[in-house]
């Protein structure tokens, strides 16, 4: 027999015993790590409070209700795509929710949360993103990397401004910051060209950048309960707005192209005291 050949027979075993042992090591690793960072999360749960997986019943909710909280199964944990915590006291979130990468929704409501982690990043597959009524005043520039972020729910928080990091997240359609402290809009608006519905109501905006009316993709705008005086004269240019809210403003005209906006179905500008609006206005609303 071939010497050489028998001695590269056996290397070649030796070589494939010892990937398969350091195979095995490293799945122990994994799976120790896995069911550690599982028990901590189920263990900052019961610190908080946070209930078990519960059905909420809802009639005004999709399918009457939804569930919320933490399943203290490992199997319903790592099968989640949704995950709401709400009404609780909790002003951080445990680093382990961010390892629940197949989460698709992730929704904290009214939880006094101060501060978003960075480690958001890690959920990739992220759609809905949900964070009003806490105590938000800025976003980690991470948030950059959710690139299937389509819908943001930040209102009733703690922001002066739109973040920046919002202005360049092309996915999104849907952006709700309405309840907030925000007295103006950057004309870095005009990125978001997929944004079809935006909620910037109830804040102190006094003026609008004429990128907002750029956005010919808007089909819902609401921006009553501001201190508005005036609306740029670019407004015709939103030829898919069907939902639009002035109400409760400062507004004393509105521009004269507004009758370009033929696909308006709904159009509120009551409790504007101040305004004055044309006779040709006047039958364009009354249509």
């Amino acid at each position: 027999m071939n010497n050489n050949l028998t001695t590269t027979n056996q290397n070649s075993k030796i070589a494939l015993a010892k990937s398969k042992g350091l195979l095995d090591i490293t799945n122990k690793i994994l799976s120790k790590n896995k069911d550690t960072w599982i028990e901590n999360l189920f263990q900052w749960a019961d610190q908080n409070d946070i209930p078990n997986h519960t059905w909420v019943k809802d009639e005004d909710f999709n399918e009457g209700g939804y569930h919320i909280g933490i399943p203290r199964d490992t199997t319903k944990l790592l099968s989640m795509e949704i995950l709401r915590l709400h009404d609780l006291k909790i002003d951080l979130l445990a680093d382990e929710i961010f390892n629940l990468i197949q989460l698709k929704e992730l929704s904290i409501k009214n939880c006094a949360l101060k501060n978003l982690s960075n480690k958001i990043s890690k959920l990739t597959n992220l759609e809905n993103l949900y964070l009003a009524k806490n105590n938000l005043y800025q976003l980690p520039s991470e948030l950059q990397h959710l690139s299937k972020l389509k819908k943001i729910h930040l209102h009733t928080n703690n922001f002066l401004d739109i973040p920046e990091i919002l202005y360049g997240m092309k996915s999104l359609s849907h952006m709700c910051i309405n309840g907030c402290n925000i007295r103006e809009i950057s004309p870095n608006i005009k990125k978001l060209v997929t944004l079809h519905e935006f909620y910037i109501h109830s804040n102190q905006l006094e003026k609008l950048p004429y990128e907002l009316f750029e956005l010919k993709n808007l089909k819902d705008l609401r921006l009553h309960d501001n201190n508005l005086i005036t609306l740029p004269n670019n407004i015709n240019n939103l030829t898919n707005l069907e939902f639009f809210t002035l109400h409760k403003t400062n507004l004393k005209s509105l521009p004269d192209n507004i009758i370009a906006l033929n696909k308006i179905k709904y159009l509120f500008i009551h409790e504007c005291l101040a305004l004055s609006i044309t006779n040709q206005q006047a039958e364009w609303i009354n249509n």
